[in-house]
């Protein structure tokens, strides 16, 4: 018994698939097989705060490289950029499933409640960056004038 799809669906399962296996291959490839081409190194500039490409051409692996110090201190060496050392690069989202990122339905649920987008994403990055709280300063608008 054979099963016959239609090309779409076939094409949706290889992309899927592809996707995924891609995504893996990213986040454990190992530094000796890191390879870096000059076309590459544009993601690697700090001022890069979107780095388009579609998928399977390196986005996941060099988020990956900049997390990690050993492929980050390879890439400041073939890429002749040693800023790359003396940076610490942190990550929101991405192919890890640790992440901690909100899923699209919890994004909209909390903008549906009226919840700005400018105030999920500064939550977002100060939870990355390691500050769980928003401080509360004396001269804030909760304390009394006096």
């Amino acid at each position: 018994m054979s099963l016959t799809l239609p090309t779409v669906e076939l094409r949706a399962l290889l992309h899927e698939a592809l996707s995924a296996t891609l995504a893996t291959d990213a986040l454990t490839l190992p530094a000796p097989l890191m390879y870096t081409p000059g076309v590459h190194r544009p993601a690697l500039y700090l001022e890069s705060t979107v780095v388009r490409g579609r998928p399977g051409e390196g986005k996941t692996f060099w988020a990956r490289a900049l997390t990690d110090p050993q492929l980050r201190a390879i890439a400041a060496r073939e890429y002749r950029m040693p800023r790359l050392e003396r940076t610490e690069a942190v990550t929101a989202f991405g192919a890890r499933s640790d992440a901690g990122q909100p899923t699209a339905g919890e994004l909209r649920a909390l903008t549906g409640w009226g919840v700005p987008p400018t105030v999920l994403w500064s939550a977002v990055a100060l939870t990355v960056l390691g500050v769980p709280t928003w401080p509360t300063s004396p001269r804030g608008p909760s304390a009394s004038t006096g």
